[in-house]
């Protein structure tokens, strides 16, 4: 189905709110008619901090890398290949998680990244580098983050600070310079969320916003149910209530679902392509009966507290010599990683935050119930699926001004984030 609508592509117009809906909220919602003519911003001025912030934090990032060196996962490149010489399997190597199938081995990822890798392939061949294509989405996520937070609120300071908490002072970074399979697949998530967010904040072009939540899709299948964002959200563009009566309003549903149903289907062609069935079976095919991670299957709601104490409670490992504390690779608690998190506390409770909170719900709710917590990663990386929708809240949290504690916190989420990567990556010392 043909877009309804084209995407506008100017990262600076003004905030569109959603519907009105009675009754008004009492809250302090972001207005596009709170910002009048004579206030917005410069365009010009927006456009270089988001430029200067991509140039930055892919400097930074580019730099990590170098120093993490080259990832053997690069199975978002083979795919690529192959998908190129029209075919998904890959040849046989002594990686984790690759699933064999009928005498031929499939990644059990789904095919995003490698889709969007696919072009670049087609021209580069098989010495694709998929670090520097994390690197460069990476770097991409913290300009999308500012346009974004400068759609949502007023203030420029709480964008910039937000955006630069966004490159240095969450697990993002880390990720994003290893660049391996299951990391590159967080990045590329996060990318298109925010532009699906985007492109449903300014205008509300709902087609673009379900095809880029798909995108999202085929890079972490869990971003799937993030989607919830927008009918909160935006539920007076998809419903109005008056009285007994209700009327759904047809074309922006079929526009969003539209917009979603082609990463939907892709997904399923992709299983079939793999297993003869729209099915998928990959993670089913490489996990071992006796691992202690799936001892109650690949999912079961009695993982859930074992991830809750993981993710809030797991310490950074304590080392008799110098550096004397190193991040556990296993897990470690998501408010040592990222302090300034615990701002989202702050939030007042609007359509926004209350969209936003719903939405990291959503996504974090299969994750907990997988048997597996995501390690090796810095933090928690499943955290990653619903990154986005955590900053909104963090930015709610600011309430349009950066204080000292907001600032402070910010600060030192990047002094955590830049020990865990010049530990893990520099010094490659590690803890268990």
């Amino acid at each position: 189905m043909p877009p309804t609508e084209p995407f506008p592509w100017s990262p600076l117009e003004p905030a569109i709110e959603p519907a009105a809906e009675p009754p008004p909220e009492p809250s302090i919602e972001p207005s596009a008619a709170a910002v009048t003519v004579s206030s917005r911003p410069s365009r010009a001025l927006d456009v270089v901090i988001a430029l200067a912030l991509f140039a930055a934090t892919f400097a930074v990032y580019y730099v990590s890398m170098r120093y993490e060196g080259p990832t053997p996962y690069d199975f978002h490149v083979l795919l690529a290949n192959a998908i190129v010489h029209g075919q998904v399997d890959l040849p046989q190597l002594s990686w984790l998680e690759l699933a064999e199938w009928q005498g031929k081995f499939y990644t059990v990822f789904p095919p995003g990244p490698a889709l969007l890798l696919a072009p670049i392939a087609f021209f580069w061949g098989p010495g694709l580098n998929q670090q520097i294509f994390s690197v460069a989405i990476g770097a991409l996520n913290v300009l999308l983050c500012y346009a974004t937070l400068r759609t949502l609120f007023r203030s420029r300071a709480v964008a910039v600070w937000v955006a630069i908490l966004h490159a240095f002072g969450t697990i993002a970074w880390y990720h994003a310079e290893v660049g391996s399979g299951w990391y590159c697949g967080h990045t590329v998530a996060i990318a298109f969320l925010w532009l699906s967010l985007l492109a449903a904040l300014r205008g509300k072009h709902f087609f673009w916003a379900g095809l880029f939540l798909s995108v999202a899709f085929l890079s972490r299948l869990t971003t799937m149910v993030g989607g919830i964002f927008f009918p909160i959200y935006f539920f007076g563009d998809f419903v109005t209530i008056a009285g007994r009566q209700s009327r759904i309003h047809w074309r922006n549903v079929l526009a969003m679902a539209a917009g979603v149903a082609p990463g939907v289907l892709g997904y399923y062609l992709y299983n079939y392509l793999r297993f003869g069935t729209i099915e998928d079976l990959g993670y089913n095919l490489v996990i071992h009966p006796q691992d202690p991670s799936y001892v109650h299957g690949l999912f079961s709601t009695k993982y859930v507290w074992i991830h809750l104490n993981e993710m809030f409670t797991t310490m950074p490992r304590v080392l008799p010599q110098w550096p004397y504390l190193a991040p556990s690779l296993f897990a470690m608690a998501i408010w040592i990683a990222t302090p300034a998190l615990v701002l989202m506390l702050r939030a007042p409770l609007t359509r926004l935050t209350f969209a936003s909170a719903v939405a990291a719900l959503f996504i974090a709710a299969p994750n907990l119930m997988h048997g597996g917590n995501g390690f090796t990663q810095f933090g928690y990386r499943h955290t990653l699926d619903f990154l986005p929708f955590m900053l909104i809240l963090v930015a709610s949290g600011m309430r349009e001004r950066v204080g000292w504690i907001a600032a402070a916190l910010i600060l030192a989420s990047i002094v955590v984030n830049t020990w865990g990567v010049v530990t893990l990556s520099v010094l490659k010392i590690e803890g268990f």
